[in-house]
């Protein structure tokens, strides 16, 4: 089957073609927006910890990847919570 570009859903067309070469660089700069995007909704004003699902939500990556890019980062602290780990800005008050 043949599609012309205009035939593709636009999230299709939108998405970036990176070279082989590229690839890692790629991946470093997606992994850094989805932390920022998990580290924004811990910023949230209503809640201190955030579930690691909700924050994976927020970031766009599955929950693994969420929690072992935020026990990587040292602004962030990992808890235990009722239906599983939970996460804060280190510098927010418990």
């Amino acid at each position: 089957m043949h599609m012309d570009v205009e035939e593709l859903p636009t999230i299709i067309k939108q998405t970036a073609r990176v070279s082989y070469a590229d690839v890692e660089s790629f991946i470093s700069k997606i992994q850094k927006r989805a932390l920022q995007r998990m580290k924004d909704a811990l910023r949230s004003e209503k809640f201190i910890w955030r579930s690691i699902p909700r924050l994976a939500e927020a970031g766009g990556v599955f929950e693994t990847e969420a929690l072992r890019m935020l026990e990587d980062d040292p602004d962030v602290v990992i808890g235990k919570g009722k239906q599983g780990k939970i996460a804060k800005l280190a510098l927010a008050k418990s």
